[in-house]
């Protein structure tokens, strides 16, 4: 009976499915947000915007990722955030599960180490991506 179990998650791995079953979806935008672009976030955050701007991720192209790039592809659509500087009007990682840092992050990291975060060594201490790395950061 075990290796029924066994095959099955083997073949949910293969096709995809198992990352979607354990790994929870990208938490939402809030209603109504829509993108603004990466240089009205420089308005209020000068000092991040500069710095992410020379690190990697800045440097993705959105064929590498099949996101536009930019802040608001981790950070999610921020027009409310900008109209009302509501800091809870924007996904800010300081909020987010390990879990739900790690969907995230997972949009784009789908291959390589990353591709197996659901059930690693990582997910099961749940411990999120930004304990040790800082993609605003060169």
């Amino acid at each position: 009976m075990r290796w029924r179990w066994a095959l099955a998650l083997v073949l949910l791995a293969g096709c995809g499915l198992r990352q979607s079953l354990l790994q929870p979806p990208v938490p939402p935008a809030p209603p109504g947000a829509t993108e603004v672009g990466s240089k009205r976030c420089a308005d209020c955050h000068e000092e991040i915007y500069k710095s992410f701007r020379r690190s990697v991720h800045a440097r993705a192209a959105s064929f590498e990722t099949g996101l536009k790039g930019g802040c608001e592809s981790c950070h999610g659509p921020g027009s409310l955030h900008v109209e009302e500087g509501d800091p809870g009007k924007i996904r800010s990682f300081a909020r987010l599960s390990p879990a739900e840092e790690a969907a995230v992050c997972v949009q784009c990291h789908r291959t390589g180490d990353l591709m197996n975060w659901s059930g690693s060594a990582h997910a099961m201490a749940e411990v999120g991506c930004t304990r040790c790395h800082s993609i605003h950061k060169a």
